[in-house]
């Protein structure tokens, strides 16, 4: 009997560790809408190497998941309110997204031609997007938030430094 429960014991501990090595980080970028509404405002410091003033530059180290957060006020001129539509990635500061590497549509469950993110959860203030991070590379991110009360959507666009560090 005891020879048992020390083994359900090993089974249930390397379980746990199992688990927990499988589990992703979570790095959490806030937004806000700029006072004039003509842009994304990003008020998470940065964590890039040599730029760590860069507000929402993004350190990947391992798998990780990012989250985008829409707050403060979120009140739109046009009425209704801003919402955070979708995530693409782009080659370059202020690029158009799109036409990304194999790599980086696989890391992040992108299409490469519009550089568009699938997200693994979505509602009208935040997106959450995995990055596998599986080789060393930047990539440019830019969010989108559109007002209910229509008009033109509003950006914001800082980069993801992956350390290549997310494969097993």
């Amino acid at each position: 009997m005891t020879k048992l429960k020390v083994f359900l014991q090993l089974v249930t501990a390397l379980t746990v560790v199992g688990f927990c090595s499988l589990a992703s980080a979570q790095i959490v970028v806030h937004m806000e809408v700029s006072p004039n509404e003509d842009e994304l405002q990003i008020t998470t410091h940065g964590a890039c190497s040599g730029q760590p003033n860069n507000r929402g530059c993004v350190r990947a180290s391992g798998q990780v998941q990012i989250s985008f957060t829409l707050k403060g006020q979120t009140g739109c001129s046009a009425g209704g309110d801003w919402e955070l539509d979708y995530v693409a990635l782009g080659n370059g500061n202020k690029a158009n997204p799109g036409n990304i590497s194999q790599v980086a549509a696989e890391d992040f469950q992108a299409d490469q031609g519009s550089g568009v993110v699938s997200p693994i959860s979505q509602n009208a203030r935040h997106i959450l997007i995995r990055d596998n991070n599986s080789e060393a590379y930047d990539i440019w991110y830019t969010v989108y938030a559109v007002c209910e009360g229509g008009g033109s959507p509003i950006t914001t666009d800082p980069r993801v430094e992956n350390d290549g560090s997310g494969h097993p």
